[in-house]
């Protein structure tokens, strides 16, 4: 039976004129050629592009080689039937979307179901109305319309993807830099330098860390050490901290403060801990621009008999470690540097004989965290210095961080872990 249709005068509640898009590309695939006739003038007149078929392979070839985008397919085709040719334009997947409209005779109506089982996504009885054919066509063409914006969508969505892609791998190389220039600031180990010996372990929770430290020889007698973290982490804390140690380590800087700001202070004489540490409190005042402030310890040791002088500000206890004795945890606490105006910082001393060891360390290490929560604690790190007193330096900081890493089972740590030794060889 061939489809009959009828189109009837009375006004449509759709307009198809507002809603189509004249590139819509349709495919009229009806083998009676009165019939494809009559809807492919009633098609144009709506604003659809058209192309036509008499049968199921010139139709499967026009899908194929033209930008269709919707389908109107009678079951009666010859060659290929409407069936077959539904199935085969869904399962063929082209690149984009075909929405097929499938002509079912109302005398077959157990063809409803096998056109939907087919692909079709919509199914009208023959003969049918005018307003029963706008109907299916204004839905088809809101589903283009939503499909071709979540297209494009989709696609700004990839490009803006590969524009933060290639902004991550640009920021990834500066970071890992910035991560070589900071860690190229760190220094190295040293063995009897003055008659004392330095070993150190930096482990950062980002590329870039807070965490700073250094030792250096004041004059010819003493020898200054820090240590400091600044609140935070990435790179704001990173710039902070190089720009306190590169402030502390300037030779112009300890001219002047290692030897006295005070016009009366003898120049022979050092400036003490506790002066330089109240300097770089007022010169690192935390405020609206810069909003972190850091901890430290800074001291200078006597190279001749091992005494060392030290402010603590706000930073985790020293460990001192006496030769063939338990470690103890010594000074006087003291606020972070720039947290608060005129702070006041005190001194402690401790005299360091020969192969005793003085531990300087971030809070990093014993806030670390395991699985469970728990912290690593001071008193475990205490443990851990005991057990391990009589390895060389170099051997004691990587059984350190072997600790470390396994008591927090993995290497995403949340905080920079610093640990600096110091060891006096002589005496």
């Amino acid at each position: 039976m061939e489809p009959e249709i009828v189109f009837n005068n009375s006004d449509s509640p759709y307009n198809l004129s507002s809603v189509v898009n004249h590139g819509v590309r349709v495919l009229v695939a009806v083998r009676d050629h009165q019939a494809r006739s009559m809807l492919t003038k009633r098609l144009v007149d709506w604003g659809f592009s058209l192309v036509t078929a008499p049968n199921g392979p010139s139709a499967l070839e026009t899908c194929k080689q033209e930008k269709v985008r919707m389908a109107v397919v009678s079951l009666d085709l010859d060659g290929i039937d409407g069936l077959t040719l539904c199935r085969t334009i869904r399962e063929t997947r082209p690149d984009n979307y075909i929405y097929t409209i499938a002509l079912v005779p109302r005398d077959k109506p157990d063809l409803l179901i096998h056109a939907v089982e087919h692909g079709a996504d919509k199914v009208l009885l023959t003969p049918f109305t005018y307003k029963q054919m706008e109907e299916r066509l204004f839905s088809a063409v809101r589903l283009l319309h939503a499909e071709a914006d979540l297209a494009a969508r989709n696609d700004e969505l990839v490009r803006m993807n590969d524009k933060l892609s290639r902004a991550q791998e640009v920021i990834t190389r500066d970071l890992e830099a910035a991560a070589r220039i900071q860690q190229g600031l760190l220094p190295v180990r040293a063995e009897n330098l003055f008659g004392f010996s330095f070993d150190s372990l930096f482990i950062p929770c980002n590329v870039v860390g807070g965490d700073m430290f250094n030792f250096f020889p004041l004059d010819a007698d003493h020898l200054a050490f820090y240590i400091l973290d600044v609140s935070g982490h990435g790179i704001p804390a990173a710039m902070l901290s190089v720009a306190v140690s590169k402030t502390i380590s300037s030779l112009p800087y300890h001219e002047s403060m290692i030897r006295g700001f005070a016009d009366d202070l003898p120049r022979h004489e050092m400036t003490s801990p506790a002066s330089v540490v109240r300097e770089l409190d007022q010169l690192f005042q935390a405020n609206e621009l810069m909003e972190k402030y850091f901890t430290m310890i800074y001291g200078v040791i006597n190279r001749h008999d091992g005494m060392i002088c030290f402010t603590q500000a706000g930073h985790p206890h020293p460990v001192y470690q006496p030769f063939g004795d338990k470690p103890r945890l010594i000074g006087s606490g003291g606020l972070p540097v720039g947290l608060l105006h005129d702070a006041q910082f005190s001194e402690s001393c401790q005299q360091l004989l020969r192969h005793d060891r003085l531990f300087l360390y971030s809070d990093g290490i014993i806030e670390c965290q395991n699985p469970s929560g728990e912290t690593f604690g001071a008193e475990r790190l205490l443990v851990l210095l005991a057990k391990y007193r009589d390895l060389p330096l170099n051997m004691l900081m990587r059984k350190i961080g072997e600790a470390l890493y396994q008591f927090k089972g993995s290497d995403d740590f949340a905080d920079d872990m610093s640990l600096m030794v110091i060891q006096r060889e002589t005496g």
